[in-house]
């Protein structure tokens, strides 16, 4: 054992909620509009601690815990553990890990009127991970490929029920697949880097894909830095078709929404200059102005727009 590093950290979060509203929004319009007063709040809390210990050059291990408190759920453990292992002579690093995970429902997911769910469970899952790193090009080029593999229990995401149309917990699911990133920088001025990723879901009770997840997604950015002041940015996004949440929802023109969203392709061109104590931006988005992108299927996505603005602050660089 050559070294390690010992990482602790406490988090305290407190959140809370004051809901007024006029209407019959949570009775979809089939009762009297009354003044609904809500209010709410809890106490959250964390303890966390990893451990990485070194044994020369070629093995990492990581331990992790991390205790999560809510004065609304009670208090949940959740381990983490990685093991890498380096071939000294490809300089590919080889990795594998294992985890837990908890989240709490959001006061969205609690309360918001018309969808909220008061008796939602904590969403829990247990992921498996393995992959490499590997160097190429004399270090110019970076290629990382892994395979995931997710099991959830009480799900958390909104009922595809129109009829009842409010989060709930779809029980056991599933999430796996691979997701491919690939880096380099031919000039030091240039950097490129493409992500693909390949998803696999199931609800197991429903015997069916888990909505709003493509199957595919390819990203790609460009990063042009010629100096000290300008930086340019390209980014595109490729996403495959999606199941669709709501197939009977009518979309805003008039027609069902159907049991699958199109797949799309979004670019978007960023350009940033740095002056003294300032920096001027500006970003044009969805320069293809295709109104048929949609991450939910009944909302499209603005079309061609554009911002610019200014960043300052004070103090020291």
């Amino acid at each position: 054992l050559n070294r390690k590093i010992i990482l602790q950290g406490y988090m305290v979060e407190r959140e809370r909620v004051f809901l007024h509203v006029l209407g019959n929004l949570s009775s979809w319009g089939r009762g009297p509009s009354q003044l609904f007063r809500f209010n709410q709040d809890r106490r959250n809390w964390a303890l966390y601690g990893q451990n990485q210990l070194f044994w020369g050059e070629r093995w990492v291990l990581n331990l992790g815990l991390r205790w999560d408190e809510s004065s609304q759920y009670g208090g949940h453990l959740t381990p983490r553990a990685s093991l890498s292992y380096l071939l000294e002579s490809t300089a590919t690093r080889l990795i594998a890990g294992f985890s837990e995970g908890f989240r709490a429902p959001s006061f969205a997911e609690l309360y918001a009127p018309g969808f909220g769910h008061t008796g939602l469970d904590p969403e829990e899952s247990r992921t498996l991970e393995v992959g490499l790193r590997q160097p190429l090009w004399d270090r110019k080029l970076h290629l990382e490929a892994t395979y995931f593999a997710t099991r959830f229990s009480s799900l958390i995401d909104i009922d595809s029920d129109f009829v009842a149309m409010r989060f709930k917990n779809r029980g056991k699911s599933s999430v796996e697949g691979v997701e491919v990133r690939l880096g380099v920088r031919p000039w030091p001025s240039l950097t490129l880097a493409w992500n693909y990723t390949w998803l696999k879901t199931r609800d197991r009770q429903l015997h069916q894909e888990l909505p709003r997840r493509p199957r595919h997604g390819l990203d790609f950015n460009a990063h042009y830095a010629p100096g000290e002041r300008l930086a340019i940015d390209l980014d595109v996004e490729l996403h495959s078709r999606q199941r669709n949440q709501f197939p009977g929802l009518l979309a805003l023109n008039g027609r069902p929404l159907g049991s699958w969203i199109s797949g799309y392709t979004r670019l978007r061109l960023a350009a940033a200059y740095r002056l003294k104590g300032a920096q001027l931006f500006c970003r044009v988005d969805n320069l293809l102005d295709d109104d048929r992108i949609s991450e939910t299927g009944g909302f499209p996505s603005p079309g061609l727009n554009f911002w610019i603005g200014i960043r300052t602050g004070w103090g020291k660089e």
